[in-house]
This record gives structure tokens, sequence and C-alpha cells, in this order.
């Protein structure tokens, strides 16, 4: 059997649908692990679209299983509308988690994001009711005419996503746009097959194999965008404790000054004390030519000490502003230990 054949037929077809679970697989454990440690939240939209996709592929694998093991058929009535619904949502979740961060008006990718996913959830119940009014048995919804709808959908809906991703993001863009292009030529094999009654083998494995470019090309751009926050947190971190390092050194410098003036201002205050004790006794005594000259020297001394206290006050404020520095420093530092 050539490789052909084998990928063309339900168990081809399944492992490739495999082969793209394990991809998601790895990519949701690089995620689920960056987020436990970093608590970030900006991958939450990452992993929960990832999740999703895995479970479509789990389903998938499940209905060929049934195929080629027990030789039945999935049923047509709700699965395949619930998952091209379920679908529409993983799309918009990735479009949020790669894109949304380098958008300037945010606000209008938010009424993007946010009216596409009320419309499904709205249109779903109608949609589902019209369907099983217009099943018979032996029909399929991938060969109907709600396959193209959903097609034309997600066709419209990936062109504009692959719009703001090329407008907003400077790095990654083409990966990130061969990622959702391989959804578009997905979801023409889908309208092909359904004009035609049915996709051939090529159009099968093409369909299947198309889709293994989004964990691939997102995969890399989820592990390169995380590996450069990394380094961007040691860089700054590195910065911050530079400058503590130098407020250290400057309120070491601040001590040393604040103890010389202490000390200074205590021998300037055992003079006025002794001083003062000299005028009182010249004083008692009425001599009043040294009492003059003492008052004086006693002006002077307390001169000085007014002036030491100045500076003391002065070098007491700047020991307090960088404390606060150090203090911001150190908070600055502890956020980066919990995002590293």
């Amino acid at each position: 059997m050539s490789l052909f054949t084998f990928l063309e037929s339900d168990g081809g077809l399944a492992f490739l649908q495999v082969l793209q679970l394990v991809l998601f697989i790895v990519m949701i454990y690089i995620l689920a692990a960056e987020y436990v440690r970093t608590g970030n939240s900006d991958l939450i939209f990452k992993l929960t679209a990832c999740s999703s996709i895995s479970i479509i592929n789990v389903a998938t694998i499940l209905g060929y299983s049934l195929e080629i093991f027990a030789d039945i058929q999935p049923p047509q009535t709700f699965f395949p509308l619930a998952l091209n619904s379920i679908f529409v949502i993983v799309v918009l979740a990735l479009a949020h988690a790669f894109i949304y961060d380098f958008i300037e008006r945010k606000e209008v990718f938010v009424t993007f994001f946010w009216a596409n996913v009320t419309g499904i959830i709205i249109a779903y119940p109608p949609i589902q009711i019209l369907w099983l009014s217009a099943y018979e048995p032996g029909m399929r919804f991938e060969t109907s005419n709600f396959q193209v709808a959903f097609s034309v959908y997600f066709i419209l809906v990936l062109s504009y996503i692959i719009y703001l991703n090329l407008r907003h993001r400077k790095k990654y863009r083409l990966r990130l746009t061969i990622a959702f292009c391989s959804i578009i030529v997905a979801q023409l094999c889908n309208m092909y097959g359904a004009f035609s009654e049915g996709l051939g083998g090529v159009g099968r494995i093409l369909r299947s194999a198309a889709p293994l470019f989004v964990p691939i090309m997102m995969g890399t751009v989820a592990f390169k965008e995380l590996v450069e926050s990394n380094i961007r947190l040691t860089t700054h971190l590195r910065a911050t404790f530079s400058s503590q390092q130098k407020l250290v050194n400057e309120l070491d410098k601040m001590s040393n000054q604040l103890g010389s003036l202490s000390e200074k201002l205590f021998e300037k205050s055992y003079e006025s004390w002794s001083r003062l004790t000299d005028i009182k006794e010249l004083v008692d005594v009425h001599e009043n030519r040294d009492l003059d000259q003492h008052i004086r020297m006693h002006s002077r001394d307390i001169e000085d000490v007014a002036g030491l206290t100045e500076n003391l006050r002065s070098l007491i404020e700047n020991v307090n502003d960088k404390t606060e520095t150090l203090s911001r420093s150190s908070s600055k530092i502890s956020y980066i230990n919990q995002k590293s």
C-alpha cells in the first residue's frame, strides 16, 4: 500500500488527526506550564483555543475509529453542526490570543469578537432545527448547503482576521497568516465537496493535512513569544538590581554623613550648654564685659547648631526619599520574580 493510498483511507485520515492532536497537546503543555509558573492571564485564550481544537480532534478521531473498527457512521443529526459551531469560537479565540494585544483600537476587535460569538450561540438552535427538518437518512452534513454556508462564513471571518494580523502585527505575522490560511484551505475543500457531492482522495487528504499548519505555526509563535517575554523580564530584573545596588550605596554614604552630623551636633550642643553655664555664672557676679563676649560666642554656637540641624533635616529627607525608591524597587523585583 502506497502512502497516498493509506492517507486517503479512513485510517490515514485518522492518523493525520492524531498527529494534529499530538502537536496541540505539546502546545497545551508548554502554555499550561508557563501559566502555572507566571499566572499570566494572557495565556488563557491560547489555552482555551488549543484545548477546544484538541477536543474537536478527539471527536473526529472517534468518528473515524467507529467507521474503521465498528463500521458505524457518526450521526449526522447533531455532531457535524455542533463541531462547526465550536470551531468558529475556537478560531475567534485564536485570533484573540495572537492578535488582540497588537491592535490599537481594541474596542473594535472586542466588538467583532463578541458579536460573532453571540451570533453563533443565538444562531445555532434555529440552524439545528432547520437541519433536522431537512435531514433524511443517508444525508451527510458535509455535502449540504448548510456546510457551504458555514464555510463561506468561516472564510469571511478568517479573511478579516488575516487582515488584522497583517496590518497590526510586526513579528511572526507570516506564520500566523499561514496558520489561518490553512483553515481557509480546509473550508474551500468543504465547499468543493458540498458542490461535488463528496471529496475524492486528494481533497480528503488536503482537508485533514492543511490544519496541521495551525499547531506548527502558532506553536512556534507562542514558544518564541514566551522566550522573548522571559528575556525581557530578565533584562528588567538585572536593571532593577543594578538600580537597587546604587541606592544601597547612596544610603550607606548618607548614613556615614548622618553619623558625622550627629557627632558634630552633639559637640556643638555640649559647647552651647557649657557657654550657657558660663553666662549664668557671669550674670551672677555681674561681669558685663565678659558677659557680652560670651553671649556673642554663644550666638555663633547657636547659629552653627541651627545650620547642622538644617543639614541633618535635609539629609534625613533625602534618606527617606531613597528608602521609598528602594522599597519601590524591591516591589518591582518581587513582581518580576513572580512572572519569571
